[in-house]
């Protein structure tokens, strides 16, 4: 990520202050959606689920133990696109109060 972002931060070196705040929520918005991203691929599986995590490494991860369907697992995939991703992007199309939701 660093290596991706010195383009960005050579094109716009002199306006960083001015874009501080949204680069920061850039940063943790995606560290505080881990775990409930993890959680919603945990609702998918039917029996024991094993709930993985070191933050220190940026690691979180769920393990199931059963044998899933192919449909359950495109599903399972999917799910957390849809509940963070298109979910947001269809409630922003509703009006200017639904917004926040489109982060």
């Amino acid at each position: 990520m660093v290596i991706l972002s010195i383009p960005i931060l050579l094109v716009y070196k002199n306006d960083l202050l001015l874009y501080f705040d949204d680069m920061m929520l850039a940063f943790i918005f995606p560290i505080l959606t881990m775990f409930p991203h993890e959680l919603l691929h945990a609702l998918c599986f039917k029996e024991d689920v094993y709930l993985y995590t070191n933050f220190k490494q940026g690691m979180v991860f769920v393990l199931g133990t059963e044998t899933m369907s192919k449909k359950r697992f495109i599903f399972m995939s999917l799910l957390s696109n849809l509940v963070f991703g298109f979910l947001p992007y269809c409630l922003s199309f509703l009006g200017t109060k639904y917004l926040m939701f489109a982060l």
